[in-house]
């Protein structure tokens, strides 16, 4: 399957969702409300929301691969606990709401976040830092939030 640059996917459908590409919406929402366009500048381009939801699915992916070295899960299937990771990645950035358009979720903040823990904690798997299940889960507690910086 071919990768495409700037495209966003706007929503899940019977025949696999709704595609657009970055400049053809933004010229759209210059058309429709040039205060439309402005937070769309502002959150796809200079926030990098989709830079950052893409690197978090690299971090996850690689991540989910990691936790099968763990010694302690090793040969075990392993599908419920990334489930469990993701959802108390959820909950730790205070993204509860799956269902619909999730405002707080689609802030570049959030995505960067996610994906830098996950890098991180790959790296800890990585090195050996991190040896088994339970200490993934009390080193993952030990992880804070990145706020915005106030300038």
């Amino acid at each position: 399957m071919k990768k495409y640059k700037n495209v966003i996917f706007s929503k899940r459908g019977k025949y696999g969702g709704t595609w657009a590409d970055l400049r053809i919406m933004l010229d759209l929402a210059n058309y429709l409300d040039p205060v439309l366009k402005d937070e769309m500048y502002e959150v796809f381009i200079n926030q990098k929301i989709l830079f950052w939801r893409d690197v978090g699915g690299e971090n996850f992916k690689e991540f989910n691969s990691l936790i099968d070295t763990l010694p302690d899960r090793k040969g075990k299937s392993n599908r419920n606990l990334y489930i469990e990771i993701s959802l108390e990645i959820r909950r730790k950035l205070s993204i509860l709401s799956t269902k619909g358009y999730n405002g707080k979720e689609h802030h570049a903040l959030i995505q960067e976040n996610r994906a830098e823990w996950l890098k991180s904690l790959s790296f800890a798997i990585k090195v050996g830092f991190i040896k088994s299940y339970e200490e993934l889960k009390d080193t993952f507690e030990k992880l804070e939030v990145i706020e915005e910086m106030p300038f």
